[in-house]
Parts: C-alpha cells; sequence; structure tokens
C-alpha cells in the first residue's frame, strides 16, 4: 500500500505538531515574548487550538524570516533559557563566560551555545530554529511512524489540523 501525502489523524498531527513547536520556540521566544506566550497556551491540553498555533506560529515566521538569528530583538532572552539545558555539562565559571556573551555579545553567544548543542547532542535543542534557519517553520524534525509506514524527520510539514508529505523536500 502506498504511503499517503495526507495525514488528518489527531493524535498524529498532536504529535508532530509538537515537534514543530519544540523546534521553533526558542526561535519564537528570540522573536517576541508575547507571541511565545500565545502560541505556546494554544498547546495547553484545556485550552488546545492547533490550527491558531499553526497560525501564529507563520505569522512569527513571516514578520521575523528575512531578520538573522543575531539579531532578533529578543535573543539575549531565548538563549538564557537554551542556556538552561547546560547546567551539568557546563562549569560555573562557563556558564558565566557565556551569560555575560549574551549580554553584550548576542551574536557570539549564539554560536557558543548552538557549539555546546551539537557537542554535548541535545536531541531536543538540536533542530532549533535559532540555528536552522534553512528549514521550513512547519517541518516536522522527528521520524514517524504512520499506517506502518516509516518516514524520515523532515519529510511531513504541519499544517495547523493536517499533515502534508513532502516529496524530496518539495511540495
Amino acid at each position: 500500500m502506498k504511503p499517503r501525502r495526507l495525514i488528518h489523524t489527531k493524535k498524529t498531527v498532536q504529535k508532530a505538531s509538537e515537534a514543530v513547536w519544540a523546534a521553533n520556540k526558542y526561535f519564537v521566544l528570540a522573536c517576541s515574548q508575547k507571541q511565545y506566550k500565545g502560541i505556546r497556551r494554544n498547546f495547553r491540553p484545556d485550552q488546545q487550538d492547533l490550527l491558531s498555533a499553526y497560525q501564529q506560529l507563520h505569522e512569527t515566521e513571516i514578520t521575523h524570516q528575512t531578520i538573522a538569528s543575531r539579531d532578533l530583538p529578543e535573543l539575549s532572552n531565548a538563549l538564557c533559557h537554551v542556556l538552561g539545558y547546560f547546567k551539568q555539562e557546563l562549569s560555573q565559571q562557563d556558564r558565566q563566560r557565556i551569560n555575560d556573551q549574551i549580554k553584550t555579545e548576542p551574536e557570539k553567544a549564539l554560536q557558543a551555545v548552538e557549539t555546546l548543542t551539537f557537542k554535548h547532542r541535545k536531541s531536543y535543542l538540536m533542530p532549533c530554529r535559532l540555528w536552522q534557519r534553512d528549514r521550513f517553520f512547519n517541518e516536522v524534525p522527528v521520524a514517524m511512524m504512520f499506517e506502518g509506514h516509516h518516514f524520515e524527520a523532515y519529510t511531513w510539514r504541519w499544517c495547523g489540523d493536517y499533515l502534508i508529505r513532502t516529496l524530496n523536500n518539495q511540495w
């Protein structure tokens, strides 16, 4: 049986949307804490609205797509949050050095945190769109199983209440 190009199954769409949100959350936080809170609210189980979350994420992407990560308005805030993932790996001195860099040279801190992410294989942060800006905002960054078929990461795109499969990373 040939795999489908569209998925509407709520559970699968929800899982994919959460992976997309995880990849985008620090990018969105670097754009605007207000936008971040609005999108995050739409992922809460008691208020879940994936279509609204998608629309808000798409709007954030359109507004900031031409701005380099190093120039995002609230980059320092996002980097402070991401740095929290490295409590075990960094000495107090190294954390302080990067925190100081976040305040004075956020573009260098961005590079340092990206390097740490891949050096320490932080799988949750590796698809982060602060350093994966060449990816479409709605690409699902995890491998998925659906109807007995295995799909590699980045072969589906989340479109609110459904997923669409890309062919060779094309629509």
